[in-house]
Order: C-alpha cells, then structure tokens, then sequence
C-alpha cells in the first residue's frame, strides 16, 4: 500500500475483516455493537494488531449506531418498532440523559468515533436535541482501555 496515503477505516464484523484492518487501516468500524461486544472484540483485535506488528492502541474505533433522543415513551416505542430489524444494542433511543450515558458506555470501552444514523431528520427535532442536549455532554478525548 502507498504511503503516505489518506486515513483508512475498513467496516466489517468477521475476523478476517478485523484482522485486515489491523495490519492496513487506522480505524475499523462496526455496526450495531453493544458496549460489552466492544468489551469482547478488543482482546481479539488486539492480538490482530500485535500480529500485524504494530502498537493496538493506534487502531482506533468506531460504531455505527441509530440515535433518537425523545422524551416521549409513546414516540420511543414508535421508533423501536420501525427500526426493529437493527439489533437491539445498535439502538440509542430514549431521553437525552439516557443516550449520553449509553454513549459514554461506547466511550468508555475506547470507542473515539460514531456514525449516528438520525431517523426521520427533517419532520423531527432529533438533530437540534443531539446538538444542544447530548453532543456538548460526550468526552471528546477516548482512551483505549
């Protein structure tokens, strides 16, 4: 691979994926991973990272997640049933107190970055909450624990 050359993520769940990621990108992204999946993988891409020779902690990572702070359990339970084909743990739905502490979940796991897929942006206030509610409320700096 060319270097120097722009930053890499590779997306991808399976082995093979994570371990080509390790020895190639800067960052691997996941989907729908709960906090303790994160938990789990890491002793692997860890030993991928060792394998491919270079320090684990310099492979950072990323989750993609759904995110739709309400204060309405009625609109939750809306929410939850359109988007029940994402798994459970890729939902972060509830009031902006709750997704901020399931992101902290995230961060404290040493996940630095994420993809929000935001339902419904345009009829929703969803994006001025996640601005003015949660964003300001996340760590900006994630060490990997």
């Amino acid at each position: 691979m060319q270097r120097p050359h722009p930053p890499l993520w590779i997306g991808g769940e399976g082995d093979r994926v994570q371990r080509i990621a390790a020895k190639h990108a800067q960052g691997l992204n996941v989907r729908w991973w709960s906090p303790q999946q994160v938990t789990q993988r890491r002793g692997f891409l860890t030993q991928a990272s060792e394998a491919a020779g270079r320090d684990p902690d310099t492979l950072r990572l990323s989750v993609t997640l759904l995110l739709a702070p309400t204060q309405s359990g009625e609109e939750e339970v809306r929410i939850r049933e359109e988007f029940a084909s994402i798994p459970e743990p890729g939902l972060i739905v509830g009031t902006p107190d709750r997704c901020v502490e399931r992101i902290r979940e995230y961060q404290d796991r040493g996940v630095g970055h994420f993809l929000f897929t935001i339902p419904h942006v345009v009829k929703s206030d969803y994006l001025h909450i996640i601005g003015s509610d949660i964003i300001p409320r996340v760590k900006t700096e994630v060490t990997i624990p």
